[in-house]
């Protein structure tokens, strides 16, 4: 008898000490449109007319310079605005109902910041809807001495510097919910005290 609740007791505390996972709930992430910038490298491409689509370059002024129609302003618009308004130039004179495309190619005019204990710190180009675990990991994530669940990311809203405190370990093991990167971030991973 004594053999039979020794055993039983066994069995609720181990149950006791059993960690049970709290699930989080996943949130539908935002879609939102690259706005177009100083630096950023653009694919533009018009259909059936190869002469006219290529890789170019935004100037520090906003402006790109095309075959037949020279400089056109489309910084502070996104990839749609832009074709629609690269269109409209082409068809003013040169094309009948141009169809335009835009692919960034390379983000130059909005970067996230990494400091601290990562792999590689430095400026990295921002992604559409990029969390702090992808910004992380661009830098080959955390050093073996970072305090990651000390991660301090700062941003500027509504001319106010605002800081956030994540737990990036807690994050990667799924018991945090991931935080959205935005364009100028300042993400310090800490370095441990032991």
């Amino acid at each position: 008898m004594k053999v039979i609740c020794a055993m039983g007791l066994l069995f609720v505390l181990g149950c006791a000490h059993t960690r049970v996972r709290q699930e989080i709930p996943i949130e539908e992430p935002k879609i939102s449109k690259a706005i177009l910038g100083a630096g950023d490298i653009i694919d533009l491409r018009v259909f059936d007319e190869k002469e006219l689509s290529g890789l170019h370059q935004i100037t520090s002024e906003g402006y790109v310079r095309l075959p037949l129609i020279g400089m056109v302003k489309i910084s502070g618009l996104d990839s749609e605005q832009a074709a629609t308004l690269i269109a409209a130039e082409y068809q003013k004179k040169y094309l009948k109902d141009p169809d335009v495309s835009i692919f960034v190619q390379q983000s130059n005019s909005r970067k996230v910041y990494l400091l601290g204990e990562v792999k590689a710190p430095g400026p990295y180009s921002y992604e559409e809807n990029m969390t702090l675990i992808a910004a992380i990991a661009k830098a080959g994530g955390p050093t073996a001495q970072a305090a990651a669940n000390r991660t301090l990311v700062s941003r500027t809203q509504g001319g106010k510097q605002v800081r956030i405190t994540a737990k990036v370990s807690d994050i990667g093991q799924g018991e945090a919910q991931d935080i959205a990167v935005l364009p100028g971030d300042i993400i310090f991973v800490p370095q441990s005290i032991f």
